[in-house]
């Protein structure tokens, strides 16, 4: 009685829970504060970066040429890449000539709006699969998927890389959240076609999907996915993409593949197992071992989830090691899953951390730790956004001064191996004098004249006649 008129509890446990909620709800603010300021900081980064990329601009002015009439894969304009990303290039075109802003703005906010989109069907996703999730973890989860989505160069920002993730993302989480008989028919197919979609962008990148089948195969241990809806949706995606192509430009097989599988390995500058080795794969191999051995400690309660997006990251890894570049954007997607698997590993284990603590000291020093974080991670994301373009020399090179004498729609064209030029010629309103990106044939005639170089570098052996017509090709072309 007396400690009921002295509004004392007079148990010492809910005593104890009364000095945990306070500290659980500032240590949840705190960690959703740094979440949605990452989010906001890399969006705002990105709209005002000036680092423009040269594969988007050069998509970006062939949908303008096609917008004008001109047709794609024919005697004015050929693209290497199938056609859908410059279909969908003529989006940001269409729409920049609507509102009158600048198309490469443009590009930025129709991807910005995908990312947004696809934030809201995972959100969606997991509410539908996981209901017993706590809104707290549910929310950082997304805001994972956010600062993923951006933590990208913005010279990267809307490579083929970029949408596939952001379209596949989706498909991976529902089949890691086994998702069947929680949703409807028609969520199911629209999975499966906007994941069809994906690999159609970056068909290379079809490797993600096979190896999170064959995961989800030897997990299950059932090949009952194969009959799923939004399985058999996206083969059809993508079986009826390769007949929309033969139908609308049946040149690309015929004339443009065979000349892209004899001159495109020439642009890769290292083996496939030399890449394995030196390109930081090295932390590939750990990092999902790592996620295996923490999957095993069942206290965490946490998902496969990280495990089969480790998995992904496999699949894109083989992806990128076939591609013998080495070019960072085409790390992309291995990196993202990574990443996200990371994240994951560490939000679902939240709760139980919040809940362990216990001590108010303890939750101040975390506190203190998350208030850095406020502070000084978004400064990081930025630093990383500017990176690739502040330490840019300020002089212009030869090339930019001449371009810049000249006046808009002046036909220019640049002898060059390399797409860079092309940034200047885009951003000046000037007309590309070619119906190439650039002197794609050059290496792989050069490489065949030369003969192997080392062991480590890709190497092609082609006929004489090969070389022969890629050289009478590549001369009619550029003349």
């Amino acid at each position: 009685m007396k400690a009921i008129r002295n509004g004392a509890p007079s148990d010492p446990d809910l005593r104890q829970a009364s000095e945990k909620i306070p500290l659980q709800r500032v240590l949840e603010g705190c960690s959703l504060f740094v979440g949605l300021g990452c989010v906001v900081t890399l969006v705002v980064s990105l709209l005002v970066s000036g680092q423009n990329g040269y594969d988007q601009e050069w998509l970006l002015y062939a949908a303008e040429r096609v917008l004008a009439g001109v047709k794609l894969y024919g005697p004015q304009l050929i693209e290497v890449n199938p056609p859908l990303v410059v279909w969908f290039s003529t989006l940001p075109v269409m729409l920049s000539n609507l509102v009158h802003i600048n198309v490469l703005l443009m590009l930025r906010l129709l991807v910005l709006s995908m990312i947004a989109g696809n934030i809201a069907w995972i959100g969606h996703l997991l509410r539908r699969l996981r209901p017993d999730m706590a809104l707290v973890v549910r929310i950082l989860l997304l805001c994972s998927v956010a600062v993923v989505e951006l933590w990208i160069e913005p010279g990267n920002f809307g490579q083929r890389e970029h949408l596939l993730v952001i379209l596949l993302l989706p498909y991976i989480l529902a089949a890691a959240l086994n998702a069947r008989r929680s949703l409807s028919r028609t969520e199911y197919i629209a999975l499966g076609f906007v994941a069809g979609l994906a690999v159609c962008f970056k068909p290379q990148q079809v490797l993600v999907v096979v190896f999170l089948e064959l995961a989800l195969a030897l997990r299950n241990r059932s090949l009952r996915r194969a009959i799923s809806p939004e399985f058999l949706t996206l083969l059809l995606t993508g079986c009826g993409y390769i007949g929309l192509i033969f139908f609308v430009s049946p040149i690309y097989f015929k004339q443009i593949v065979p000349v892209l599988l004899n001159t495109y390995w020439a642009f890769g500058a290292y083996s496939a197992g030399w890449l394995a080795i030196h390109n930081h794969v090295k932390l590939d191999i750990l990092l999902p071992v790592v996620f295996l051995v923490s999957l095993l400690y069942r206290k965490l309660r946490i998902s496969t989830v990280p495990l089969v997006l480790a998995v992904c990251s496999y699949g894109a890894l083989f992806a990128f090691l076939v591609q013998h570049t080495g070019w960072a954007y085409q790390r992309y997607p291995n990196a993202a899953f990574l990443e996200l698997a990371a994240f994951w590993l560490l939000i679902e284990a939240v709760p139980s951390s919040i809940a362990a603590i216990s001590d108010r000291r303890t939750a101040s020093v975390i506190t203190a730790i998350a208030a850095c974080f406020v502070v000084l991670l978004p400064i990081g994301l930025v630093a990383r956004q500017v990176r690739g373009y502040s330490s840019a020399p300020a002089e212009e090179n030869a090339v930019q001064k001449e371009l810049n004498r000249l006046p808009p729609k002046t036909a220019v064209y640049v002898f060059s191996t390399s797409i860079s030029a092309f940034s200047d010629v885009f951003e000046r309103h000037l007309i590309w004098g070619s119906r190439f990106a650039h002197l794609s044939m050059i290496p792989a005639i050069i490489q065949n004249q030369l003969g192997p170089t080392s062991a480590s570098t890709p190497f092609k052996h082609l006929s004489p006649e090969t070389v022969a017509s890629l050289a009478a090709t590549q001369r009619a072309d550029t003349a």
